[in-house]
């Protein structure tokens, strides 16, 4: 890659999509050729765009960038969010997995310390998403999906 990247970070607006092409020639790698590379050049793209135009909310999609509306992002971000929530009630539940009887006294009672604190935080996430997700559908936005 040049001095001068080869993409004018300004001209960029929101429902504008980085083709596969376009990645090809900034980073020159092939998708084909070689996936791996071409996929941390996307990586590295999403991060300068978001480095050089904060107002603007970048998303691989497949072998292209798009550069999502308001609207998009809203609802992509949402769900990751809800996905996000899900994850960290499931991993909390998963802790009382861990056999913990090889452990020594000051290992358990640490171990325990952040299952409290796992579960207060799994607890509180939950119950502020549904909080918003029920103002939300009060005050006429799109309703959600509830959170599991």
């Amino acid at each position: 890659m040049s001095d001068a990247f080869p993409i004018d970070f300004e001209a960029l607006a929101k429902g504008m999509v980085i083709d596969q092409k376009q990645i090809e020639a900034i980073y020159q790698h092939k998708a084909g050729a070689d996936p791996d590379a071409f996929r941390l050049a996307q990586m590295r793209l999403v991060e300068l765009i978001e480095k050089n135009r904060a107002d603007l909310y970048p998303r691989i999609e497949r072998h292209s960038i798009r550069i999502m509306t308001d609207k998009e992002a809203e609802e992509y971000n949402g769900a990751r969010q809800r996905a996000h929530v899900r994850g960290i009630a499931r991993d909390a539940l998963r802790r009382g997995r861990i056999n913990r009887s090889e452990f020594s006294d000051g290992e358990r009672r640490a171990a325990e310390s952040r299952d409290r604190g796992f579960s207060a935080l799994a607890l509180l996430t939950h119950r502020e998403l549904r909080k918003s997700e029920r103002e939300a559908r009060l005050l006429g936005g799109k309703p959600d999906e509830e959170p599991g």
